[in-house]
């Protein structure tokens, strides 16, 4: 009795470590730190993308006169998803008739595709500041390929806000169904964006309430 009496205690001291074990809650992995998430517009009033093009022995520019877009700032890993809309129709020459040729459907086709888009993720912030390559994408008449900008380094310590960001790119037109004229118009199309950011409004002070004076209680 007494043997059997000294196994039953055994085997409840031995359980109760197993069971406090299995009663205390699991440790959580360490969590992530939440990401602070900003969104910049891009002014358009002060933003712009001009393009330049071979036609016969000429250079001409052009610029887009609309667009829009923004950057999705995160600020705990310090980077930036951006994306631009640039509205076709938009397009400026200085001779009318080229400006026509560049919205018609042999070259940007703006009836049918009225926007252009850039779009790049996960920019490190402090190239607009050191200026470098820009992976990202472009579309264009439909059409998604690769485009790498390379952007200047920046002029002042806060780029976008105190001073221009400017970045540059090539596209082969051909690759975006612009195949008319090649004889006469030059495959390579040169980008320029030239970006501002419009101003980050002030937070909001929170508006301060007088407490009301209450009755004084005399005994």
């Amino acid at each position: 009795m007494r043997a059997t009496w000294r196994l039953l205690v055994a085997g409840v001291i031995g359980f109760a470590p197993l069971a406090a074990a299995q009663s205390l809650p699991l440790r959580p992995e360490a969590a992530n730190p939440p990401s602070t998430s900003l969104i910049r517009d891009i002014d358009g009033e002060r933003s712009d993308v001009r393009f330049e093009l071979r036609i016969l022995l000429r250079h001409l520019e052009g610029r887009f006169l609309s667009l829009h877009g923004n950057l999705r700032i995160d600020e705990t890993v310090q980077r930036a998803d951006i994306a631009v809309s640039i509205d076709s129709n938009s397009v400026w020459m200085a001779k009318e008739s080229n400006a026509e040729y560049a919205r018609s459907g042999e070259f940007f086709d703006a009836a049918h595709h009225p926007q252009i888009r850039f779009q790049a993720t996960a920019v490190p912030l402090s190239l607009f500041r050191e200026g470098g390559e820009m992976p990202g994408r472009v579309t264009l008449r439909g059409v998604t390929r690769p485009l790498t900008l390379s952007v200047d380094p920046a002029s002042c310590e806060r780029p976008g806000d105190d001073c221009d960001v400017i970045a540059r790119g090539t596209v082969d037109r051909s690759d975006f169904g612009m195949t008319s004229k090649t004889l006469f118009v030059g495959k390579r199309v040169e980008l320029s964006f030239r970006i501002r950011l419009r101003e980050t409004p002030a937070p909001e002070t929170p508006a301060t309430v007088s407490p009301t004076p209450g009755r004084e209680h005399r005994p």
